[in-house]
């Protein structure tokens, strides 16, 4: 087990034969059963009556260890794939089988297993062995006594939420991501281990990546890794913000967490984007150890990251919470309090055309002069993290930053980071939208329902300016007219990515769609077709909250009415987002054009408009001007959009 190996190697010199117990992969926890005679078999009879008399196998807390939620025809189902983590062959939907199989396992011999099941089942045993009040003497082999040696190492002290925030260049952080910090008393904090649960892929291509986490195509395992890489991966590397929320724990809720995560190590279930992700995993953790939260109940239908941060501050078992600026943050914070000029320096200095003696000669100020070296100190390693320095250039520029730095005060500009809006208060991800209006084929009311989780014109509060995300949108519309209900549109995912680039930073912009939507044809009617859409492109800031881009590519549909059964356009787009306070507008224009099949020219420009009215209500208004084929039209509606 990954997690006994960590503490082994960091910090505790576990025995050599627990490393060997912990890192084999696929091991078997039990031989089978080995009975020492008739009074064995009794006494596990005596058991296996008891816990049915006490009627365990409905305890609450035994389906919480087990995973265990109830499936639609009125039985369980435990959420865990793995077949390792359970003795019955019905066990996955059996809890009385698999209770009971588990009593048995308890007095298996410990010869020829690498673990026994009492020590890998841990909360199992314990819970069990105090409510059956089993007699320890008359098991081979009690694993309590490896669990006590085992957590006196551990030692924890505090226990704590971790919320990378999302970076949308990296598709694996669409949603935001958690995992646990568990500290050790009088420990070191980056030393600390951070337990994450994450899908096992190295799917780089984005619609594969998107497609198999839908489907729960991946296999979800729980891993152990010191903080400090975290850290490195998520602020450093990633450009993600952290928050921290602390979750209060008495010292016998501590235990019984840790106890769960023993049974969980190397145990997988399948992994979906949707629900049964990284977040809601890990809160079976928290579950083992407060059940009497129910907090893995508090979500209806799909979990994202967001959502697990208000379930454990509607609970009330956030005791803080923290923030801490990524590598990037703090870069664009030093350069906030720069002007022009000052910035130049630093990054001609990080770039080898400026010498940092000429910084006295730029400014007289020793708070700026403070401020232009921790500049340069967080950008030399943002360039070696992407490789965009030598290490001997590296190491140079850094040890001269460095002594330069300490020839100075002890201001520390950091402590003056603002905070942003924390992502346990932005908008809820699931969306309903009435919408009226007018289109090519006349006035019609929409609603819509959207499963997660942004998209531009949403609130950006507690996400990242100017991104979309989305699964799960789906849009009817009623024609009065024709008196007809169409499905305008069902959008698998959509993505759209707008990272501002400039002199520091240069960031790809990109944009994904795929799903079903009415397309435009010669006969001035929409056929629903399959859509297609990939662009990239560059962004920029024109002001703080003013950004503009250009995207050029690739939009496609497929029916079987079109010409070679698709209508393939390639062109471009451009667009200015402005932000001022709960007021949004979107000015935006494209041309598109179909070479083949269906041979014409598309083009649109229009404005959109939206004023949040409270976090969980905004209105937009959109207007657009369209020319295709041989005729144009107009389009205009309005919009009300519910968050929850």
């Amino acid at each position: 087990m990954i997690f006994k190996h960590f503490i082994t190697n960091v910090k505790y010199g576990l025995r050599a034969v627990l490393v060997l117990l912990i890192i084999l992969r696929g091991i078997s926890y039990g031989a089978d059963t080995t009975l020492s005679g008739d009074d064995n078999n009794r006494y596990i009879s005596e058991l296996i009556t008891k816990s049915k008399e006490l009627k365990l196998a409905d305890d609450p807390y035994w389906h919480i260890i087990l995973h265990y939620k109830k499936n639609i025809t009125g039985g369980f189902t435990s959420q865990v794939d793995d077949p390792a983590f359970f003795f019955a062959k019905k066990g996955k939907h059996n809890p009385e089988a698999e209770l009971e199989e588990t009593i048995r396992s308890f007095f298996r011999s410990k010869e020829n297993v690498i673990m026994h099941p009492t020590e890998k089942f841990s909360a199992r045993y314990a819970w069990l062995k105090e409510k059956l009040e089993i007699d320890t003497a008359k098991i081979p082999y009690d694993g309590d006594t490896w669990f006590s040696q085992f957590y006196k190492e551990i030692n924890p002290s505090t226990v704590t939420l971790v919320f990378p925030a999302g970076f949308m260049n990296n598709p694996a952080s669409m949603y935001g991501h958690t995992l646990l910090l568990v500290e050790s008393e009088g420990g070191s904090r980056l030393l600390a281990k951070s337990l994450n649960y994450a899908a096992a892929t190295d799917d780089a291509l984005l619609p594969l990546f998107v497609y198999k986490g839908l489907l729960g195509l991946y296999k979800g395992y729980y891993s152990f890794l010191p903080y400090y890489q975290k850290i490195r991966e998520y602020s450093d590397t990633e450009q993600r913000d952290l928050w921290e929320y602390e979750i209060a724990m008495t010292p016998e809720e501590k235990e019984r967490m840790v106890r769960h995560v023993v049974e969980m190590e190397n145990i997988y279930s399948d992994y979906y984007f949707i629900d049964e992700n990284c977040s809601y995993s890990l809160l079976f953790l928290i579950e083992a150890a407060k059940p009497e939260t129910g907090i893995t109940d508090y979500f209806w239908w799909g979990v994202e990251p967001v959502d697990t941060l208000r379930a454990a501050q509607d609970k009330k078992i956030v005791s803080r919470r923290v923030f801490r600026p990524s590598l990037y943050s703090k870069i664009q914070f030093f350069r906030s309090k720069l002007n022009k000029k000052e910035q130049n320096f630093v990054l001609g200095f990080c770039k080898g055309e400026h010498e940092l003696s000429d910084i006295e000669s730029l400014t007289g100020d020793e708070e700026k002069n403070i401020i232009m070296c921790d500049l340069a100190t967080d950008y030399l390693k943002f360039m070696a993290v992407k490789k965009d320095i030598s290490q001997e250039d590296y190491r140079s520029r850094f040890m001269a930053v460095l002594t330069k730095r300490n020839s100075m005060g002890k201001y520390d500009p950091i402590k003056d980071i603002p905070e942003p809006v924390a992502p346990d208060e932005s908008h809820e991800s699931r969306r309903f939208a009435v919408e009226t209006g007018h289109s090519l084929e006349g006035v019609y009311s929409q609603f819509a329902y959207r499963q997660s989780c942004h998209e531009i014109m949403d609130p950006d509060d507690g996400y990242n300016m100017n991104s979309q995300i989305v699964f799960g949108n789906i849009q009817g519309r009623y024609y009065y007219d024709d008196k007809r209900f169409v499905l305008q549109r069902f959008d698998i995912v959509d993505l759209v990515s707008l990272p501002p680039s400039d002199s520091f930073f240069m960031n790809p912009c990109y944009v994904l769609n795929t799903g079903l939507i009415q397309n435009i044809s010669e006969s001035e009617k929409e056929t629903l077709a399959f859509h297609l859409k990939g662009n990239a492109g560059l962004s920029t800031l024109l002001a703080e909250k003013v950004q503009i881009y250009f995207f050029a590519g690739v939009k496609s549909y497929f029916n079987p009415d079109y010409d070679n059964n698709s209508d393939i356009l390639a062109g471009g787009e451009t667009g200015i987002l402005t932000i001022l306070g709960p007021w949004k507008n979107h000015i935006y224009a494209s041309a598109y054009h179909a070479e083949f099949g269906e041979k014409h020219t598309r083009l649109s420009a229009g404005l959109s408009e939206r004023i949040k009215i409270t976090n969980s209500v905004s209105v937009l208004a959109d207007y657009s001007y369209n020319k295709d084929y041989s005729f144009n039209w107009h389009e205009f509606s309005g919009k009300i959009n519910f968050y929850f």
